[in-house]
C-alpha cells in the first residue's frame, strides 16, 4: 500500500485522467496527469510501479466507470478493480530509468486494448482517445484508430514530463519526439477523410427522454415512447431521416413489425407523416431468460426494413457472465434476462445510404 502522499498524488493523477473524459471532456488534463504519472513511476521497484500504475487506474475508472453502478452495483466494483489490475499488471514492464518515456505509451495502450476485449468482450470504453475529440490529436484517428489516438496522448505527457523534470538529454529526445509528433499529426490532417456527397443527407437525432439521470428501472417505458414522439413531432424542417436512440422502443411481447403492434404503428405513422426514414432503438421480449436489442429501419412509406441485432452485449447490464456464481452475492440488483447475441455487421441500408450503428 502507497504511503499518504504516493495515494493521494495516484488520487490526483486519477483525477487528471478522468477529467479529460465525458462527460468533462477537458483534453487537455489528459497531458498534466500523464505526465504526473511518469514522475511517479520513475526510478521505481517493479512493485512500487505496479502498485502505483494500478492506483491511478483504479481512481480513473472508479470516475469515469461511475455510472455502470446504475447498471449493477456489484458489476461496476469488479470492473474497476478488475481493470486495475489489467494496467497495474502492465505497469510492470515500464522501466523505471528513461525507457519508460518510449515504453509507457505503448504499454498504456496494450492495457486499454486489453481491457477493449478481454473478459467478456471486454468495455472499450473511458479510453484515453475519448477524451482528445475535440482536441488537437482528434485526426490521428483516421490514422491509426484509438490507438494511435490514445498512444499519443500519453506521449505528449511523457513528453511534458521530459521537458519539465527530465534531464538536459531527456529534454533533447523529448524535443525530438515533438517534433515526430507534431509531423505525425501534420500528415493526419491530409489523410484521407470525409467529403461532402452530390446529395446531402439532412438528418435529426432525436433525444426525448427525461432528467438527466433518469433511470430505467424507475420509468413507464410508454411514457418514454411517447416524450420520442413528442419531439419528432416538433420537427418543423423537412429531413430526410430521423433516428432514435437505443431502447426506447420496449416491447414486453409481439414483434416491432406486427400489424398489431401499437408502437410499431406509431412508426411506421410517424414516418409517412414526416415523409423520412426513422431509425429506432428497440427492445423486444424473446421468452422468459432473453431479449433482443435492436436498431430498425421504418421507410417513408411506412414499411418496416433493415434491422441490426447487437453483437457487442454489455456484461451485467444486459448478459450476466457466471450468473451462477454472481448471483448469490448480487440476487436482485442483476438483470434477470440476458440479451441476444446478434449477428453480422453494424450496419443498416436505408434509400438514403447504409449507415452504421456505434
Amino acid at each position: 500500500m502507497p504511503s499518504a502522499p504516493v495515494a493521494l498524488a495516484c488520487i490526483a493523477v486519477g483525477a487528471l485522467l478522468a477529467g479529460s473524459l465525458p462527460p468533462w471532456g477537458v483534453w487537455p488534463l489528459a497531458f498534466v496527469g500523464i505526465a504526473g504519472l511518469d514522475v511517479l513511476l520513475g526510478g521505481r521497484s517493479r512493485g512500487s510501479r505496479a502498485g502505483r500504475m494500478g492506483f491511478v487506474a483504479l481512481t480513473l475508472f472508479g470516475i469515469s466507470l461511475f455510472w455502470i453502478k446504475d447498471l449493477s452495483a456489484p458489476g461496476y466494483v469488479i470492473a474497476i478493480f478488475a481493470f486495475a489490475a489489467m494496467f497495474a499488471a502492465v505497469g510492470t514492464v515500464v522501466p523505471p530509468g528513461r525507457g519508460r518515456h518510449v515504453a509507457l505509451p505503448g504499454a498504456w495502450v496494450v492495457a486499454e486494448a486489453w481491457k477493449g476485449h478481454w473478459p467478456f468482450g471486454g468495455v472499450p470504453i473511458s479510453d484515453l482517445a475519448i477524451g482528445q475529440v475535440t482536441g488537437p490529436l482528434a485526426d490521428l484517428a483516421r490514422l491509426g484508430g484509438v490507438e494511435l489516438l490514445s498512444g499519443a496522448t500519453v506521449a505528449v505527457g511523457v513528453i511534458l514530463a521530459a521537458f519539465i523534470v527530465g534531464s538536459a538529454r531527456g529534454r533533447v529526445a523529448g524535443g525530438v519526439a515533438l517534433v515526430a509528433l507534431v509531423a505525425l499529426t501534420a500528415l493526419s490532417s491530409v489523410a484521407p477523410h470525409g467529403h461532402d456527397v452530390a446529395h446531402p443527407v439532412r438528418i435529426a437525432a432525436v433525444q426525448g427522454g427525461g432528467p438527466q439521470g433518469t433511470r430505467a428501472i424507475f420509468t413507464d417505458m410508454d411514457k418514454v415512447f411517447q416524450r420520442h414522439l413528442d419531439a419528432s413531432d416538433s420537427i418543423r424542417r423537412r429531413v430526410d431521416v430521423i433516428v432514435w436512440p437505443e431502447d426506447v422502443v420496449d416491447l414486453d411481447s409481439g414483434d416491432i413489425a406486427d400489424a398489431d403492434s401499437g408502437h410499431g404503428t406509431d412508426l411506421s405513422a410517424l414516418a409517412r407523416d414526416k415523409n423520412a426514414t426513422v431509425i429506432a432503438g428497440v427492445v423486444e421480449d424473446s421468452g422468459p431468460t432473453r431479449f433482443l436489442n435492436f436498431s430498425v429501419v421504418i421507410h417513408p412509406d411506412g414499411t418496416f426494413g433493415d434491422r441490426y441485432e447487437k453483437v457487442h452485449r454489455v456484461p451485467y447490464g444486459e448478459y450476466v457472465p457466471l450468473r451462477s456464481l454472481v448471483t448469490p452475492f448480487a440476487g436482485p440488483a442483476l438483470t434477470q434476462r440476458d440479451a441476444v447475441v446478434g449477428k453480422g455487421p453494424a450496419r443498416l441500408r436505408t434509400a438514403h445510404g447504409t449507415f452504421g450503428v456505434v
